[in-house]
């Protein structure tokens, strides 16, 4: 007589029982959370959190031009990114140097520099504002950083070379950034 009321009291001492597809979409909700948490606590979905404004100062060694070009790049001269047409700063010195390059002796295979006179090396010291974006220099949207082939455009001259220093531009005169030097951000700039 008593039949149907057994049976809904073993149906309300039913345990929910979690199985493989419960805990694998458990977990996947978890890590999905936890990647959320990281990223917001972390600031880099906007990215603003270590972005600054930054006055910069970098060196690009022009290799291998002609004696006669050395007057074409004067300080002040203003300097564009001949790729993106980007300005990319103004010249603050440009100094001329011996051209060497490296040549193998036939005699016995050592490297030796030869000068060659009708050349020269250019060191271009270039003033540029810029960004420090999560821990890259951006000039006018323009990643640069120690070992960027610069292509640079001035009113009288146009060529590329390799940034050999770059460092902010302050007056407490800070030391360049050499290959191999990390840019650290603090939270407090």
């Amino acid at each position: 007589m008593n039949t149907s009321s057994g049976k809904e009291r073993s149906s309300s001492k039913k345990r929910f029982r979690l199985n493989f597809v419960d805990i694998i979409l458990l977990l996947i909700i978890a890590a999905a959370a936890a990647i959320l948490v990281y990223i917001l606590a972390s600031g880099t979905v906007s990215g603003r959190a270590s972005d600054r404004s930054v006055k910069l100062e970098y060196k690009v060694l022009i290799s291998g031009i002609r004696k006669e070009f050395a007057n074409n790049i004067q300080p002040g001269d203003s300097v564009t990114d001949t790729v993106k047409l980007m300005p990319i700063g103004r010249i603050k010195s440009a100094v001329p140097s011996d051209y060497m390059s490296p040549t193998e002796d036939p005699r016995d295979g050592s490297i030796k520099y030869l000068k060659f006179p009708d050349y020269i090396d250019i060191m271009v010291t270039v003033n540029a504002d810029g960004m420090l974006k999560n821990g890259f220099y951006m000039i006018g949207g323009y990643e640069i950083s120690v070992g960027t082939l610069v292509s640079l455009r001035t009113p009288n001259f146009t060529g590329q070379g390799y940034c050999t220093e770059i460092y902010e531009a302050s007056d407490s005169g800070a030391a360049p950034r050499a290959a191999g030097d990390n840019v650290e951000v603090s939270e407090n700039d």
